[in-house]
């Protein structure tokens, strides 16, 4: 089973994509790439294609890492606060009619 801050492979566009799950609503999955302030589009569970539990370099394990657990749980945490933080910029006043706040 797939748990929020588990990396996950989805087709993305001609490439194969690992993002991290951050949200589940409904049928539809959330991910969101570790350096990216955005997350993806919505995805629903179909469009995984595989979960990924390790990653080598020269025959050597360099994910997951000893923190992996604790850091997970910051990734999901940063996901969130980004999220509030650009719903909170959507309800200024201005930013609909095309101001800058």
């Amino acid at each position: 089973a797939i748990s929020l801050g588990d990396v996950v492979v989805f087709a993305g566009g001609s490439a194969l994509v690992a993002h991290r799950l951050v949200h589940r609503s409904g049928r539809y999955l959330v991910t969101q790439g570790d350096g990216r302030r955005e997350p993806d589009r919505w995805l629903q569970p179909t469009q995984l294609v595989g979960q990924v539990d390790k990653a080598w370099l020269d025959s050597r394990v360099i994910w997951p890492g000893r923190g992996e657990k604790v850091l997970r749980w910051r990734w999901i945490g940063r996901a969130y606060v980004l999220a509030a933080v650009r719903h909170m910029r959507r309800l200024l006043p201005g930013r609909n009619q095309g101001e800058r706040a």
